[in-house]
């Protein structure tokens, strides 16, 4: 039997932990002991100095053939669809990988009473996914500051802000608020 190794997931997405395990950790730690090639023994998330998250990790214990496991990895996590710049770290060498890229909608959560109170944030949602098509999903979302931000996750960052932005740009829910490519 293999020598028992480890090595982190470096997870190029701001979601919370309750994301992180329902999205990433809990499917691969299924499919890794499915295999018996190991298991999701830990998971994290890294924040920076205004305490947003920057990243989140996984760490597996690993029971298989090291290189077959790290490939097992990459295909299993690419086929849940992980974002482009995560990383597979083992002896402090890195291995970049990932097939989705991240679009953030920044929505203002200071606009004035009327605007809530007329629109409902779902329906904008329900009206991104419909515009995204196969092009994107949304993927999960955060509340910082003054602003929530709903990530969505898709082959091309240029086709899902195209998809939406003239009814982002129409929207009132969505007035003072931004599309950015998150890398």
């Amino acid at each position: 039997m293999p020598k028992e190794q480890f090595l982190t997931v470096r997870i190029n997405d701001k979601c919370e932990p309750l994301d992180r395990g329902d999205i990433y950790e809990d499917p691969l730690d299924e499919a890794l002991q499915k295999e018996s090639l190991g298991e999701v023994t830990g998971g994290g998330s890294q924040l920076n100095e205004n305490y947003k998250i920057e990243y989140c990790e996984l760490e597996v214990t690993i029971t298989g053939e090291l290189e077959k496991t790290k490939q097992f990895i990459i295909n299993e996590l690419n086929k849940i669809g992980i974002p482009k710049g995560s990383k597979l770290i083992h002896d402090n060498v890195e291995i970049e990988f990932g097939n989705k890229e991240i679009m953030a909608v920044c929505f203002s959560n200071i606009l004035a009473d009327e605007v809530y109170e007329k629109n409902d944030i779902n329906d904008v949602l329900e009206e991104f996914d419909e515009l995204l098509g196969e092009d994107g999903e949304m993927a999960n979302h955060t509340e910082i500051d003054d602003e929530t931000i709903v990530y969505f996750k898709g082959t091309s960052f240029a086709k899902m802000q195209k998809a939406i932005n003239e009814y982002f740009t129409s929207n009132e829910l969505c007035t003072n608020g931004r599309i950015l490519q998150e890398t």
